[in-house]
């Protein structure tokens, strides 16, 4: 008996994943305080922590942060991934013989994609948490050294802009290893710009796609699918047509008034 995920357990996940983001986050909106960073030229807005004590930012930022925000999402997608790629490895296609190239290279580039997607994961964020760690339980750095210069203004904000490019990295990936993936992208801009549009009706199962060619006729490509056969239905409409109606038309009308008179 296979797993099926219903409309009522995917909102109760995505709730559920909701609350626990506000739960984690909400200590930071209670002890970040604004302070204000004055010179001749301007005035700097900034947001320091103001814990209690250092033991409890600490503990807040590991037990939290560092946990549930990094390692607990790297093991879970490593292992989700890990198992994807096991089952696509060990998946026979039927009808075909598991010696043959296409199938093998079409595993071996999934499995490439989903390592990349892991790999990219950790190495973006991990610049980030390192410094954090440094900071947290490492030796006090003062302003005027030479490693506060090069962790603060150098290395952070790099680290951070990394770390945020994770969240636009993975389409780029699927882009790149996956033919469906840059021929569905293909089909949305196409549909966006006015070119082309497709969609599908699930009552019948039949797809619908209009595209316009170069002479600025329409096409409509009607795919009715069943089990075994795919029968695939193609129309034009132009003005072609539209002339050729209107001549058939008049020649009709001018036939009924000969035989009329």
């Amino acid at each position: 008996m296979e797993f099926r995920l219903t409309r009522k357990m995917a909102r109760t996940a995505i709730v559920f994943i909701w609350l626990i983001a506000i739960g984690i986050m909400t200590p930071w909106a209670v002890y970040y305080e604004q302070h204000d960073m004055s010179t001749s030229r301007q005035t700097i807005y900034t947001c320091l922590q103001m814990w209690p004590s250092r033991a409890y930012e600490r503990g807040y930022f590991l037990g939290a942060i560092f946990l549930t925000c990094y390692t607990i999402p790297l093991v879970f997608i490593s292992c989700c991934y890990t198992m994807i790629g096991y089952r696509v490895v060990n998946r026979n296609a039927p009808g075909m013989a598991n010696t043959c190239q296409v199938i093998q290279r079409s595993k071996v580039k999934v499995l490439k994609m989903l390592i990349m997607v892991v790999i990219l994961f950790a190495l973006s964020w991990l610049p980030l948490y390192a410094i954090t760690i440094r900071t947290y339980f490492g030796s006090e750095v003062t302003s005027d050294s030479v490693e506060f210069k090069l962790l603060y203004m150098i290395i952070l904000p790099v680290s951070q802009w990394l770390g945020s490019s994770n969240s636009c990295v993975n389409p780029i990936i699927y882009c790149f290893f996956s033919k469906k993936f840059r021929r569905g992208f293909k089909d949305m801009v196409s549909c966006c710009d006015g070119r082309g549009s497709s969609y599908m009706n699930r009552n019948n199962s039949a797809a619908y796609r209009t595209m316009m060619d170069g002479n600025g006729h329409v096409m409509t490509y009607t795919s009715i699918r069943s089990n075994n056969t795919t029968e695939t239905r193609r129309s034009v409409r132009g003005s072609r047509e539209e002339k050729n109606s209107d001549r058939k038309h008049q020649s009709r009308d001018y036939k009924n008034e000969v035989t009329f008179v």
